[in-house]
């Protein structure tokens, strides 16, 4: 079992009862869903413990995105994405080309450049 552990790899906690006589109720609850952190082992001879420590999944706001807006990241993820929308996986998505464009753009807002209105 816990070779089956991966770092970050999802973990859901149910919550299943039993009825006055002992028996299992159906339908469990979902109690707590998270991500597995490291495990950990206790050997102390007559007893062996194993623990895995489980965070919240909005742990992740906590960690540094690296993915840019940019064509060549946007290519990383667009096949799967297309594939999961029903679209064709060679669709050509090109809208990330005009980002670095807009970086340097100057928009002035309701006059001209020219006008004697802007401050």
């Amino acid at each position: 079992m816990l070779n089956e552990v991966r770092v970050l790899g999802p973990c859901n906690i149910w919550l299943a009862l039993f009825d006055a006589t002992g028996t299992l109720i159906a339908d469990p609850f979902l109690s707590y869903q998270g991500k597995m952190d490291q495990p950990s082992i206790s050997d102390d001879g007559k007893t062996i413990t194993c623990a895995i420590a489980i965070e919240n999944v909005l742990v992740d706001l906590n960690r540094p995105c690296y993915r840019r807006y940019t064509p060549d990241d946007q290519q990383i993820d667009l096949a799967a994405t297309l594939t999961r929308l029903g679209l064709s996986p060679s669709t050509v998505d090109t809208g990330f080309r005009f980002v670095p464009g807009m970086q340097e753009q100057i928009i002035f807002w309701g006059t001209s450049p020219s006008s004697s209105n802007n401050v």
